[in-house]
């Protein structure tokens, strides 16, 4: 890099000397652009070295980062280590707020199959779509629900529609 501001500054002077001896107006403005010429020369030079020392910077801040990230990780023993450690960890218990979502689920899933049963109940020969429409669910649900009360024994269903055992 200096090498090729040296064969600049070689070049610049050898052509503003020819340029004064073909236009001696000129001379007058010589004396300011010898330091113009300087100025931009050590502003350039400033300019690569500062990028240099970014590069170094953002090269050492990656090296940081990885070596802090290799020494977070915790070391992995061997596979029958492994096994050991985890056949010995005790079995993990449900959380509290995972069980009370679990059982208001199950109640508004029953909610919905009484709903079905009483819909039924009215309209024995209701088909699944209407039903499903009416209690703003899916067909799909409403033939798992069917299944749910015929397995429990609650209702039988024939070829014209649902008969009710238990309510």
């Amino acid at each position: 890099m200096a090498a090729s501001l040296v064969g600049v500054y070689l070049v610049s002077t050898i052509g503003l000397t020819v340029l004064l001896d073909i236009y001696p107006d000129l001379a007058r403005y010589a004396p300011a652009l010898f330091p113009i010429l300087a100025l931009v020369g050590a502003v350039n030079l400033a300019l690569c070295s500062g990028h240099r020392r970014r590069l170094a910077g953002i090269a050492q801040d990656r090296a940081e980062r990885k070596a802090e990230r290799q020494a977070v990780r915790p070391t992995t023993g061997s596979l029958t280590e492994l096994l050991a450690s985890n056949a010995a960890s005790n079995t993990v218990t449900p959380d509290s707020s995972l069980v009370k979502a679990r059982q208001a689920r199950a109640v508004i899933q029953g909610n919905r199959m009484d709903n079905l049963l009483t819909l039924f109940r009215d309209n024995p020969t209701i088909g699944v779509t209407d039903a499903a429409r009416t209690l703003n669910m899916s067909r799909q649900m409403v033939y798992s629900y069917l299944e749910r009360l015929e397995t429990e024994g609650r209702i039988r269903r024939n070829g014209h529609g649902v008969k009710i055992i238990k309510g």
